[in-house]
């Protein structure tokens, strides 16, 4: 006789949003080689659950990461990865927000701290140094997002500042994420240029 006990649970798991994110990403990653850039556009706001999913998706491949928030403070991230049982050990936060806002900075070497989504120059040089503790090993950088930047400055430095971010990416062989949000048409056209894909989620 079949077996049709259905656990409940996993139905239920499977039914929701961010299960169905998880499996958007996975096929669109299909004919993508294990290293690669990646411009992600988000079609609508989902609450930060677009980029809490993205984490955990690369984060289960590669077990290290980079991520840089530029529109929340790290705080506000930590809350939602603890959510998803990721362990903030294992990553290397870049924050573009809380000493803008005058937030308490947590004083830990893989936290590091920008003054605000303006200097260009300094998140660089933060992504940088955040790549540099993970030298050495397999791991993704993902940026989230580059809208908050585009509020802050000229588009042709934004459009700058991720071509010379993407070209670090390739050289260093990791796996690069830009997250934005649906931008004009000719910015996206222009940030497609510097990624191996575009996906729309």
């Amino acid at each position: 006789m079949v077996d049709t006990d259905i656990n409940i649970e996993t139905l239920s798991e499977c039914l929701l949003p961010e299960h169905e994110i998880d499996l958007e990403i996975q096929k669109e990653l299909l004919d993508l080689g294990k290293k690669f850039i990646l411009l992600v556009v988000e079609k609508s706001p989902q609450s930060g659950q677009l980029t809490l999913q993205l984490i955990k998706h690369f984060f289960e491949e590669s077990k290290n990461g980079v991520c840089v928030s530029i529109n929340k403070p790290v705080e506000d991230l930590l809350k939602g990865l603890e959510t998803k049982c990721i362990e903030q050990k294992e990553l290397v936060f870049v924050d573009c927000v809380s000493k803008m806002a005058g937030m308490k900075e947590i004083s830990e070497k893989n936290f590091i701290y920008v003054d605000s989504p303006k200097q260009l120059l300094e998140l660089s040089e933060a992504i940088d140094a955040a790549m540099a503790l993970l030298a050495g090993k397999s791991f993704f950088v993902l940026i989230d997002s580059l809208s908050t930047l585009f509020v802050y400055n000229e588009e042709r430095s934004v459009e700058k500042f991720v071509h010379t971010t993407a070209t670090k990416m390739r050289t260093l062989n990791v796996k690069g994420i830009f997250l934005v949000t649906q931008e004009k048409k000719h910015v996206i056209q222009t940030l497609s240029q510097f990624a191996d894909k575009t996906i729309y989620l």
